[in-house]
């Protein structure tokens, strides 16, 4: 594996074979709560930023303090260093906060049918052995911890420190999802990896893509970047790279080396996965090649991808995205009724500012088989920035990787069907999916959601210009991890949709599942239908609100017509079941759900919340399993048959 970086028009790190990567509404705010944890997040600002980053060294600047084992951030600031050297190194065990034996929980635990099929094995870096430090858990807002995997990770603040598992199952690619200290938009450095004592080179990191500052008001404006405010949050960003094979039962390791110049890394979950070989041309397709577009120049191929764009859409042909990278920094790719390939996920891909697709027309557009990887470095409404938009009627958007744009998918109004599948929408400044504004009939299933910037998957019912509610659509059987801001499903009105079979893990300041009558939205009509989902460690802080793990909001009108299924609620961070604002809830039905050691109550109803809502077979125990009633007796909860524990 080499060490490799893309400095064109601006910094690009994107997929291909040991190569290293490096319109939203909805807004969310940030936690005014009391939690706190033994300090400060456990990256410190930078004191300066890290140079122009032009070396594959990762910068000549200096970059923040040292972190301190309690999370508080100290130390002098760290110089960058020279490229990686072939240095092997040996697996040291135990060392301070160290478990023992290497390895560590493998695909996340949860009933049997819920949740994606996924190529890949996760391992969670607390559960590894090490001689860094493990950060203290908690789920505090502006805590490193808070937005961890299972609330809690591994600093490696000095040289040698390091990180060791073995791997499960056979595997030549790997994913870290990490945090350094905010060195700005420029700032690069490294992290070593190794495998059975063997050097494979050294993972890219960056701050180019992480840290947000400010409150509730800001995150939209240009003050979200501003350190001087303070309140930080948006901690983390991935690498990823092909680094050849590692049999079952390797020992990998993450080190940080000398010439890792960050002052602490912290890792905080690592992916691997058996990654295939390029898929083949399919005859008849043009190539981006045979318009001039060349992969892996770190030139501007923005105006050959749209001629041969134009030129697919004119002869009837497949648009073929050969294996590599290939820029599109100038303009947004516009198609019409088109169907895109490329070689795979890790293989073909599409990096820069507008790695985008709009589909215009009837729509009709078909994505498989790639790579977006944008250049988005804050939230700005005004700007699109949307992996795929436009009319996507009739369209399918399969196999997948969306990162470090705004938004994954964003529908234009009335878009329907769409099917989306088998994506990895990852490291996004608003919403993963949003089905916006009559988007009707649509799937989104087997796919992976992480550290997106607002709701991972979103129905919004908006009136404006309204075609009706978004209704009749699907999703089922997806994974959601660490929103940073806003729900794992935000549900916004509507008539009609299902949510199925899916698990939603570590939610930072909102619900897990959030069902509102909120922006403007169309009310809930015909039946609104959860069925067999888990929340886990869900709920959160923000607006100066506690929200639960399931969450019924009548802020601007009624909520009702939902029914909820066999779902479980582990671990919920406040209440289970919440219920808020001043309009009538009712004709929602809990039926078959546990609720395990909540927060602060299985039920909690706020002041004002008016209705009733129907519990049968709902079974809550450990933590604080009763109920929280601040409704003044306005709100009823009709206890069902089989209904134990509050």
């Amino acid at each position: 594996m080499t060490n490799i970086r893309t400095r064109s028009a601006w910094p690009v790190v994107a997929a291909a074979a040991l190569l290293i990567f490096g319109q939203a509404a909805c807004g969310r705010g940030s936690s005014d709560d009391d939690d706190s944890d033994d300090g400060g997040p456990s990256q410190g600002a930078a004191s300066s930023v890290g140079g122009s980053g032009a070396s594959p060294s990762g910068g000549s600047g200096n970059v923040g303090g040292a972190v301190n084992s309690d999370g508080g951030t100290g130390g002098a600031p760290t110089t960058g260093g020279t490229a990686p050297g072939g240095m092997a190194g040996s697996v040291s065990g135990g060392g301070t906060g160290g478990m023992g034996g290497m390895g560590g929980p493998s695909k996340p635990i949860w009933p049997d049918g819920r949740g994606p099929s996924v190529p890949f094995t996760a391992y969670e870096a607390e559960a590894m052995d090490t001689n860094g430090m493990k950060t203290v858990p908690t789920r505090a807002f502006g805590r490193i911890s808070g937005e961890s995997s299972g609330r809690q990770a591994v600093t490696l603040s000095a040289n040698g420190h390091q990180v060791a598992f073995q791997a499960k199952e056979a595997s030549n690619s790997i994913v870290v999802r990490y945090s350094v200290p905010d060195g700005g938009h420029d700032y690069w450095t490294t992290l070593s990896v190794f495998v059975d004592g063997q050097s494979r080179g050294k993972l890219e990191l960056t701050t180019r893509y992480s840290w947000t500052y400010g409150g509730d008001d800001v995150f939209n404006k240009p003050q979200q970047e501003d350190k001087g405010i303070g309140n930080e949050h948006h901690f983390y960003d991935e690498a990823h790279a092909l680094i050849g094979d590692i049999p079952a039962g390797a020992t990998v390791v993450l080190r940080k080396e000398a010439d890792d110049t960050a002052p602490n890394i912290t890792v905080d979950l690592v992916e691997l996965e058996l990654v295939g070989g390029p898929l083949p041309q399919p005859a008849g397709s043009l190539s981006l090649t045979e318009c001039g577009a060349m992969p892996d120049d770190d030139k501007d191929d923005s105006g050959a991808i749209q001629e041969c764009i134009d030129q697919a859409q004119s002869l009837n042909k497949v648009l073929w995205i050969p294996k590599g990278k290939f820029q599109s920094y100038t303009k947004t790719l516009s198609a019409k009724g088109l169907t895109v390939k490329g070689a795979g996920m890790w293989h073909s891909s599409i990096v820069g500012f507008h790695a985008q697709f709009d589909c215009w027309g009837t729509g009709a557009c078909k994505y498989y088989d790639f790579a977006l990887f944008g250049d988005t470095l804050l939230r700005d409404d005004a700007s699109p920035e949307t992996g795929f938009r436009g009319n996507l009627s009739n369209s399918v958007i399969q196999n997948i990787w969306i990162e470090h744009l705004k938004v994954g998918i964003w529908p234009s109004k009335g878009s329907g069907p769409l099917t989306v599948a088998s994506i990895r929408a990852r490291n996004l400044m608003a919403d993963g999916v949003n089905l916006y504004n009559g988007a009707h009939d649509s799937i989104v299933e087997n796919s992976h959601f992480r550290n997106t910037g607002d709701d991972a998957i979103a129905a919004w019912s908006d009136t404006w210009e309204s075609p009706g509610p978004s209704r009749s659509n699907v999703f089922r059987k997806n994974y959601i991890q660490i929103p940073w801001k806003a729900n794992c499903f935000g549900i916004y009105g509507g008539q009609d949709n299902k949510i199925e079979d899916n698990v939603c893990a570590d939610t930072v300041q909102y619900p897990g599942m959030f069902f509102a009558a909120q922006f403007n939205s169309h009310p809930f009509t015909g039946t609104t239908e959860v069925n067999r989902n888990t929340l886990l460690r869900a709920g959160g802080n923000a607006y100066n609100h506690t929200h639960g793990a399931l969450k019924f909001h009548a802020d601007q009108g009624p909520v009702g017509n939902v029914k909820v299924n066999n779902l479980d609620i582990i671990d919920a961070t406040n209440s289970g079941v919440h219920v808020q604002g001043g309009n009538t809830v009712d004709k929602v039905w809990l039926d078959t759900v546990t609720i395990t050691n909540a927060g602060q109550g299985a039920f909690f109803l706020n002041a004002f919340a008016i209705g009733s809502l129907d519990a049968v077979k709902v079974v809550s125990s450990g933590g604080n399993p009763g109920v929280v009633n601040d409704s003044g007796g306005k709100f009823n909860l009709i206890k069902g048959e089989g209904s134990t524990g509050w």
